[in-house]
């Protein structure tokens, strides 16, 4: 759901893409279902990231 305050607004689509990015980077894995299936039957673990990896990342994706 979006929210509207005196801090601003954030539409529900940036709120979800927000929170799974900031989840992904160490405090959970965010798969699609088909994912989470294959990985439930194949018994590999989905893969996990760090703050600092993901931090990395975003930076050069701003340098460039």
């Amino acid at each position: 759901m979006p929210y509207a305050n005196s801090a601003g607004y954030a539409s529900a689509e940036d709120i979800h893409r927000v929170v799974t990015v900031v989840l992904q980077s160490r405090f959970a894995a965010v798969l699609k279902t088909a994912e989470w299936i294959d990985c439930l039957k194949t018994g590999v673990l989905p893969e996990r990231d760090t703050p600092y990896a993901s931090n990395q990342r975003a930076l050069a994706r701003g340098a460039a």
